[in-house]
């Protein structure tokens, strides 16, 4: 039988003997044939023998690793970063327009062309 395998971001895991009792907990599942949290990576990696109802069980997982570890959950790593990233280059091409405008434009005589000294 094949297994597929997931790496997801998890957040909230601190204590290792947590860790280990959800280790433990999801393992046990029919659908999954092993899971390991890795401390260093922040992420559970998660064998399936079958994923037919992968999401149904995640959320159930993600259950279990709030009732163990208050706090601990899967990091939903797309939506979370695609936004900073779009947020931050909006501030920076604002900033860079509004330093046109103003260095070429609106700053004469006050930022770039000091004053002829008479």
């Amino acid at each position: 039988m094949m297994r597929n395998r997931d790496v997801l971001p998890v957040s909230g895991i601190t204590c290792t003997n947590c860790a280990a009792k959800i280790e433990r907990d999801v393992s046990k599942r029919e659908e999954v044939a092993s899971c390991q949290i890795d401390f260093a990576t922040s992420r559970m990696v998660i064998e399936w023998v079958d994923p037919s109802n992968r999401d149904k069980t995640l959320q159930s997982i993600e259950q279990t690793m709030e009732r163990i570890e208050p706090g601990a959950k899967f990091v939903k790593q797309d939506d979370d970063q695609t936004e900073g990233r779009d947020w931050t280059l909006w501030r920076f091409l604002m900033a860079a327009f509004i330093f046109w405008v103003f260095g070429f434009y609106g700053g004469k005589g006050l930022i770039f062309h000091p004053s002829p000294i008479s």
